[in-house]
């Protein structure tokens, strides 16, 4: 992100929050009225198919958005876990 694009983001912020590997930041089925911005580390969206595997749907990295979708479908249709110390 720019420093320009990091500025505009930083107004929306409330807080930060620390996680550990392996702890879940957004869960799938939730309607979750924040989002995140990742700042540090690594995590993945995940999805629990009908057999009951997880699918990775995609990577997070510093600089991506994590809940967005619960805000505009008002339903997670992913998890996101962090896979480092976020």
């Amino acid at each position: 992100m720019t420093a320009d694009e990091l500025a505009f983001m930083d107004r929306f912020k409330v807080g930060e929050l620390r996680v550990d590997p392996g702890t879940p930041i957004l869960t799938e089925g939730a309607n979750a009225p924040q989002f995140y911005t990742i700042l540090s580390g690594m995590g993945l969206r995940d999805k629990t198919l009908e057999d009951g595997r997880r699918q990775v749907v995609s990577f997070v990295f510093p600089g991506d958005l994590v809940g967005l979708q619960a805000g505009v479908m008002e339903e997670m249709a992913h998890s996101a876990v962090a896979a480092t110390e976020m």
